[in-house]
This record gives C-alpha cells, structure tokens and sequence, in this order.
C-alpha cells in the first residue's frame, strides 16, 4: 500500500510539473500575441496617412515573414 501512495505521489508530482510547464509556455503565447496585436493597432493609427512609413513597414513584415517560413521549415525538417 505504501508503495501505490508513492508511485501516485511521484505520478501526481511529473504531471504537476508538466502542467506548470505548459502553461508558461501558453502564457508567453499569450502575452506575445497580445503584444503583437497592441503593435499592430497603434501602428495602423501611425501609418493612415504616411506613404514612406507604410511602404517601410510592408517590406519589414515581408522580412519577418520570410524569416518565420524558413524558421518553420527548419523546424519540420
């Protein structure tokens, strides 16, 4: 009996840890994701009337989008 409240004990542990793991994680998506569309927001009101700033950041999220397609790629194999 001693040796299932252990074995369940160590269980509970690893899952717990798991858990904290995943959510760390979720909530530095989270938090980035909300960062980005707070960037996003502000600088649309930047750039309504702004043709030089507006091509500028068009071609920098070109780049970004490049970089994640090949960071994806590398990722996959």
């Amino acid at each position: 009996m001693g040796l299932v409240i252990i074995g369940s004990a160590i269980l509970f542990g690893r899952l717990y840890l798991m858990y904290k793991n995943t959510m760390g994680f979720v909530k530095g998506i989270a938090t980035g994701a909300a960062v980005g569309i707070a960037a996003v927001v502000i600088g649309g009101k930047a750039m309504e009337n702004n043709h030089q700033l507006k091509k500028t950041a068009h071609k920098a999220a070109q780049a970004v989008n490049g970089f994640v397609d090949e960071v994806g790629s590398a990722i996959r194999g």
